[in-house]
C-alpha cells in the first residue's frame, strides 16, 4: 500500500532516550528544527536522532531564524511551529521553501489539523501534525509525510503471539513480502535479524509483538515493537550460541539500527541496503 501525504492528528507524550545506533546510516535527513520552546526543540531533536533517519542540521526560535538557516544549510527537512514571536510559521513558509526549493516543509502545531491544515497545505507544507499528550510515532510520522515522494511502501504489518511459532511466522512473512524486492544475499540478512529480534520478544521480553517492514528507494526498514520497557544492551555471543546473539547480529550486519521507546515498551528497527 502506498503511503500518501495525509494532515494527520497525533497527541501524546514524547519519551526520547538516546538508543545506540551507527554513526554511518544510510541516507538522512537534514532537517532544521523551528520552534520558540526550547524545550519542544530538545524532545524533537531527540526523538527524531533517536529514529535514525534524521540528522538535526540547525534550531531555530523564530521565523526570521529559520529562514537563515535554511538558506544557510539547504535542509531536506522543516519542522515547523505556527505560532511563534517575531515571525510567525505561516508567514515564513513561503519564503522558506523559496530559500530553498527542494526543502519539505511539515507543520507541527497546536492548533486543529481542521483549522490549519488547509491554509499550511495551500502554502506549501506537504503535512500536517498536531501537538498533544502522547506522540510515540512522531519521528516515522514525520519521515513519511516527508518522504512520501519517494514511494515509500509498506509492504508488511503482523502482529505475532508471545509463543516460540512466532519466530518461524516472522520468518515466512518476511521471505513472502521481499523474495521479489531484494537479493539473496539481502533476504537471508533481513530474515535472520528479524528472526533473532522476535526471538529475543517471546524469550525475554515474554510478550506479544508487532513485526513491520517498509520499502524505500535504498534500504529495507524492519521494525519489532514489544510491551517491555526494560532497556536493551548488545552484548557479545558467540556464533555458536543458542541465545543472546539479537541485538549484536543487528549491530553487525545491519547498515544503520535504533531503539525507540515508548510510554509501554519499545521498537528495535534496522536498516539493510536493497542492493546487498
Amino acid at each position: 500500500m502506498k503511503r500518501r501525504p495525509t494532515f494527520s492528528h497525533h497527541t501524546g507524550a514524547i519519551d526520547a532516550r538516546p538508543a545506540p545506533r551507527t554513526p554511518t546510516p544510510a541516507a538522512r535527513l537534514r532537517t532544521v528544527l523551528v520552534d520558540d520552546v526550547e524545550d519542544i526543540r530538545a524532545l524533537l531533536r531527540l526523538v527524531m536522532e533517536q529514529d535514525g533517519r534524521f540528522e538535526v542540521v540547525g534550531e531555530a526560535a523564530d521565523g526570521r531564524e529559520a529562514i537563515a538557516l535554511v538558506t544557510e544549510h539547504q535542509p531536506d527537512v522543516v519542522v515547523l511551529d505556527l505560532t511563534m514571536p517575531i515571525m510567525d510559521g505561516l508567514t515564513a513558509l513561503p519564503t522558506l521553501r523559496q530559500a530553498a526549493p527542494g526543502v519539505r516543509v511539515v507543520i507541527l502545531s497546536s492548533f486543529p489539523v481542521d483549522q490549519m491544515g488547509p491554509v499550511a497545505e495551500q502554502a506549501g507544507a506537504v503535512g500536517y501534525l498536531e501537538k498533544g499528550r502522547n506522540v510515540p510515532t512522531l519521528a516515522a510520522d514525520i519521515h513519511r509525510l516527508a518522504t512520501v515522494l519517494e514511494a515509500v511502501e509498506a509492504v508488511l504489518e503482523k502482529e505475532l503471539p508471545a509463543e516460540p511459532r512466532s519466530a518461524g511466522r516472522a520468518r515466512e512473512a518476511v521471505t513472502s513480502a521481499l523474495v521479489t524486492e531484494v537479493p539473496d544475499a539481502a533476504l537471508d540478512t533481513l530474515v535472520l535479524l528479524t528472526s533473532e529480534l522476535v526471538t529475543n520478544v517471546v524469550a525475554h521480553a515474554r510478550t506479544s509483538c508487532h513485526l513491520g517492514v517498509e520499502l524505500f528507494p535504498d534500504v529495507v526498514r524492519v521494525s519489532v515493537s514489544d510491551e517491555d520497557d526494560r532497556p536493551l544492551r548488545p552484548r557479545h555471543a558467540s556464533a555458536d550460541a543458542e541465545s543472546g546473539r539479537g541485538l549484536g547480529l543487528v549491530a553487525m550486519l545491519s547498515s544503520n539500527w535504533g531503539i525507540i521507546t515508548h510510554e509501554r515498551g519499545k521498537t528495535v528497527w534496522f536498516e539493510v541496503p536493497r542492493g546487498a
